[in-house]
């Protein structure tokens, strides 16, 4: 009986990757995508209707007047996804159904966040009984759900959040780092890339390699404000101090070139604080690397963005793992 659990879960998991393209889909076409028997798809897709997962459309008729084979599609209000994006003096917090359209927003001012704060947010977000999962990005310093270090944060260090929220919910939980969620959005892109972001409190940076996100053993990768600058100061202490008197283009150069001898990225995405002479960068960093090793720079100003699309992907990644 076990065993035939476990296969009917496959199965069920299977066939549900059919429509998270959000396409309609008849029963005779899953059956032709998942390669599954007629018998077993029309069952499992009678059970996800029923369990309203997926909904019937109205019948259709062909050009010659006959029944067409009914047709499924997602319901995308099925079930949410609550994601929080904890900065250092606000959270703002999206509500996202599975067609990943915001349901709601809110931005909430809070100069003092703790662990307390953010589970008093979330409590007041899940009225809603359709949240089934729950994103928190922080960024720091985080594995597993624990917060070694986070930014400007103070009162998060050490926290075990993702336990705390899943305790006292019961939801789906991941807790993660800004940068690898946002580089997470990128992992369709061929060959190996790094994000950096230089921010008020310091440049974080996020891999992909070999098509995956790099996680390190403890989550500390990525964290290249603790390198050292100089002699003297590391990359986070100056940024700390403003930036004061730091030529721009030494501060980033001298960061990239740490990145592209450690890991030598195909591109190198970079979020910077300021307007920077891309041209400028690249002959910085060519006085240094061959010509043959340097990456495509590739500038963006979309941080927010990116990282808020990221955020919601895998608000919408973890509610098709436990559905």
């Amino acid at each position: 009986m076990a065993f035939s659990s476990m296969v009917k879960d496959i199965n069920r998991k299977i066939i549900l990757e059919s429509f998270w393209d959000f396409s309609r889909n008849t029963k005779q076409d899953i059956t032709k995508k998942t390669e599954l028997s007629f018998p077993t798809v029309s069952k499992l897709v009678d059970e996800l209707n029923e369990q309203d997962i997926i909904h019937m459309l109205s019948d259709k008729r062909g050009e010659t007047g006959g029944r067409k084979a009914n047709e499924y599609i997602l319901n995308q209000e099925y079930a949410y996804s609550l994601c929080l994006k904890v900065e250092r003096e606000y959270i703002e917090v999206f509500i996202v159904d599975l067609y990943k359209q915001n349901i709601s927003y809110d931005k909430i001012e809070e100069k003092a966040i703790s662990a307390e704060k953010i589970l008093k947010v979330i409590e007041t977000k899940i009225l809603n009984n359709k949240i089934k999962s729950i994103v928190v990005g922080i960024p720091g310093f985080i594995h597993d759900g624990i917060i070694g270090m986070a930014d400007g944060i103070e009162a998060l260090n050490g926290c075990n959040l993702k336990t705390e929220i899943f305790q006292k919910f019961n939801i789906e939980t991941e807790v993660a780092n800004n940068m690898n969620i946002l580089v997470s959005g990128f992992q369709k892109e061929l060959g190996d890339i790094s994000c950096i972001h230089i921010g008020k409190n310091g440049p974080g940076s996020s891999y992909i390699v070999n098509g995956k996100p790099v996680s390190g053993a403890f989550g500390f990768q990525g964290e290249v404000g603790f390198n050292f600058y100089d002699e003297h100061r590391t990359f986070r202490e100056i940024a700390l101090e403003g930036y004061q008197n730091i030529d721009m283009i030494e501060y980033i150069g001298r960061l990239l070139l740490q990145i592209i001898t450690v890991i030598n990225p195909y591109k190198l995405y970079l979020y910077p604080l300021t307007d920077i002479n891309i041209e400028e960068l690249q002959n910085y960093c060519l006085r240094y690397v061959p010509q043959e090793a340097m990456p495509q720079i590739i500038l963006k100003k979309t941080y927010d963005k990116d990282y808020q699309y990221s955020l919601l992907s895998r608000g919408i990644h973890l509610l098709q793992a436990i559905i």
